[in-house]
């Protein structure tokens, strides 16, 4: 199945970002190379993995590089990123979805006709802030997180409409990360109130990597620039 844009422009308009410290290459662009960002915040002794900072390294990196977002990959090693959240020291580190980093909060979009089979908010910085499940009409489910809190009902909703906007790491709404959509394709729908694991551990990643697919299959005419 292919399905539509999600957020506007993005399958025209994005740049992978890596966010793996250890991948990165002394020819990344300075406006990408998060690794040299850390060690200049590290030295002014400042957080860089403050959602603010976060948020200022997007930001340049996105107005420099003319694309409208990044892309931080799928099943990406994000140990460097988790420094010292409770994620970390569960040692679950490989991500299992797709990051969307933005300005802004543009709409998200349903991607085809389907329904929006949950919604709620996940507790706790270092959370999903505001999600929402949706179940394509073909079957496909995926998973919308660090949304603000207006979300769409549940319910039927068609293609293009609106399903909620990229939430804000201000007022805590979006979980305490820098504006970006967690997009994350899953299988089994898990019991009421909880969510997919989004990260997983090197133990487990053969086994989740099936029960969470790359959902850039679903997106056959998505295009990231990979520099």
């Amino acid at each position: 199945m292919s399905m539509n844009e999600f957020l506007p422009q993005v399958f025209e308009q994005s740049r992978q970002v890596i966010l793996d410290l250890a991948k990165i290459t002394p020819d990344t662009p300075e406006y990408l190379n998060i690794k040299r960002y850390f060690e200049e915040c590290e030295t002014q002794g400042v957080n860089p993995r403050d959602p603010a900072r976060r948020q200022a390294f997007n930001d340049r990196a996105i107005e420099l590089s003319g694309y409208a977002y990044l892309i931080g990959a799928y099943a990406e090693d994000r140990s460097s990123m988790l420094k010292d959240t409770a994620i970390a020291r569960e040692g679950r580190t490989y991500h299992m979805g797709i990051d969307i980093f933005c300005t802004d909060q543009p709409p998200v979009l349903a991607p085809c006709d389907g329904e929006v089979i949950r919604r709620g908010f996940e507790q706790g910085f270092g959370g999903y802030g505001n999600y929402l499940l949706f179940q394509a009409h073909t079957g496909e489910l995926l998973l919308f997180g660090h949304l603000a809190s207006d979300l769409h009902a549940t319910g039927s909703i068609r293609q293009g409409d609106t399903l909620g906007y990229v939430g804000d790491f201000k007022n805590g709404e979006n979980g305490g990360w820098s504006r970006h959509l967690h997009l994350q394709q899953f299988h089994t729908l898990p019991p009421e109130g909880q969510t997919p694991d989004g990260y997983s551990s090197a133990e487990n990643l053969g086994v989740l990597i099936k029960e969470f697919p790359d959902p850039r299959s679903l997106f056959p005419n998505w295009k990231i620039n990979l520099g």
